[in-house]
């Protein structure tokens, strides 16, 4: 009889181990489910304004033009507005011209939480989370001095990117890859300089997209 009860006790504590590592997993299992649906959250509710350092080719003839941007996300919504320097170089005049570009674009940033690592939130943890992103805009070229318009061109810009989030901050970096497609004006088919010693010269400036 001793025998016997010993061994239900065993048991009763045997069941009453199993049944307290059973239940853990579930909340571990529910709590692993839980953080992940949250972090996946906390990486599309990314709102904030930022600064951002860009290169963009334009054409044949052009140096990278290098832009400073205003970068606004709000969750995925993106919009950038930015200025840049374009240096035309004329193979005609054997010269660099400069002109302003002013650029805005609209697009989406949206991040692959799935392949993320760490955790974090806007105040604090760091995470390393890949992201791709979309966007469409436009470019105003125009001559710095008289603020005449010279050209203009659209664009669709594709970029897979990094995104490192670490307390109150994010550090984006990202390879644009990007469309630009001409649109009009005295670039046109011909481009229409005015060298120093006054005489004017025409050569193409985009010769492709």
């Amino acid at each position: 009889m001793k025998q016997y009860v010993i061994t239900l006790m065993l048991m009763y504590c045997a069941h009453s181990v199993n049944a307290k590592k059973t239940a853990d997993d579930s909340v571990k299992t529910f709590l692993k489910h839980f953080y992940s649906k949250n972090q996946k959250k906390l990486d599309i509710s990314t709102t904030g304004i930022g600064i951002e350092r860009s290169a963009v080719t334009y054409g044949d003839n052009y140096i990278p033009v290098y832009f400073n941007k205003v970068d606004i996300r709000a969750n995925i919504a993106e919009f950038k507005v930015g200025v840049g320097n374009a240096y035309y170089y004329s193979r005609l005049s054997n010269s660099t011209y400069n002109t302003q570009v002013n650029t805005w674009s609209l697009g989406v940033n949206y991040p692959i939480s799935v392949l993320g690592i760490g955790k974090a939130n806007s105040t604090k943890g760091v995470r390393l989370v890949p992201f791709f992103t979309a966007d469409f805009g436009h470019s105003n070229f125009r001559e710095p001095a008289s603020n005449q318009k010279l050209a203009a061109a659209y664009h669709v810009s594709v970029a897979p990117g990094y995104r490192l989030k670490i307390p109150y901050f994010i550090i984006d970096f990202r390879l644009n890859t990007t469309w630009n497609a001409m649109t009009q004006t005295k670039y046109s088919d011909q481009l229409v300089l005015l060298t120093p010693t006054g005489a004017l010269i025409k050569e193409k400036s985009f010769k492709k997209f």
